[in-house]
């Protein structure tokens, strides 16, 4: 009898043991899957300001590329206009040169046959 009440005991025992075990593995299965669902949130949370970041920083870039392009467009511009203008001024100065070569070339054969004029009439 003694070994029966024993062997009661010790399944009573054991069964109490597995109980507790049992309940001890529901506790930390349900702290688990809390934990993990705490983790999971988290993730989605720092994955969330992840992309919201990734956002805001492709409208900077779109927002300084634009402004690049707008001042890149105007500097091209300027300096098409400084050019044209510098270009026109060469051309009204090369024509006024061309100008003045041509009134001292007139001159100057005048000059020369001024001076063989002189020369004529000393040898006369």
């Amino acid at each position: 009898m003694r070994n029966i009440t024993r062997t009661l005991v010790s399944r009573i025992s054991f069964g109490a043991f597995l109980k507790d075990v049992l309940l001890s593995l529901s506790l930390v299965v349900r702290l688990t899957r809390k934990e993990e669902k705490q983790s999971l949130q988290n993730l989605n949370n720092r994955l969330a300001s992840y992309i919201d970041r990734v956002r805001q920083l492709q409208n900077e870039n779109n927002k300084l590329t634009h402004q690049i392009r707008t001042v890149e467009e105007y500097q091209s511009r300027e300096i098409n206009n400084v050019k044209d203008l510098y270009d026109k001024q060469i051309d009204e100065l090369k024509e006024a040169l061309d100008g003045l070569n041509k009134q001292y070339n007139q001159l100057k054969v005048g000059a020369e046959g001024l001076l063989q004029e002189n020369e004529d009439l000393k040898d006369k």
